[in-house]
């Protein structure tokens, strides 16, 4: 999953919706890792090779973790979460995947970096 300013998904808007709005936030597999790419990290030209590689964040919160990082970028509460369908979550579905950085050695900002950026874009933009 690519995240970040100008998500065409919205996942880190609606989240922030929510959470700014008080109410639980409806998420399965809190427990999942959500390790994505930051869309500011993003390479113009990838490395000629003939090696598949994979670029994503070194870190590995879990969804919970993620969530968590939003609210705090938005200095608001630590959201309730609670258990849901996929549908109610823009972090949780049965096609998120787990990349494995350890083939490229490409800098990528660093999670909360990228989550606060993003959270403060959304929030200049007021929603």
């Amino acid at each position: 999953m690519v995240s970040g300013e100008g998500d065409p998904k919205q996942r880190y808007e609606k989240c922030l919706r929510r959470i700014l709005a008080g109410g639980p936030v409806v998420v399965p597999r809190d427990d999942q890792i959500a390790r994505h790419v930051y869309r500011g990290s993003l390479i113009e030209q990838p490395p000629a090779t003939s090696d598949a590689f994979n670029f994503c964040q070194r870190e590995q919160p879990t969804v919970r973790d993620l969530i968590e990082l939003i609210a705090a970028a938005a200095r608001a509460p630590r959201p309730e979460l609670v258990d849901g369908t996929t549908t109610g979550s823009p972090f949780s579905s049965r096609w998120m995947s787990c990349l494995d950085p350890g083939k490229l050695d490409f800098p990528h900002v660093p999670l909360e970096q990228y989550v606060y950026a993003t959270v403060q874009h959304i929030l200049a933009g007021s929603l």
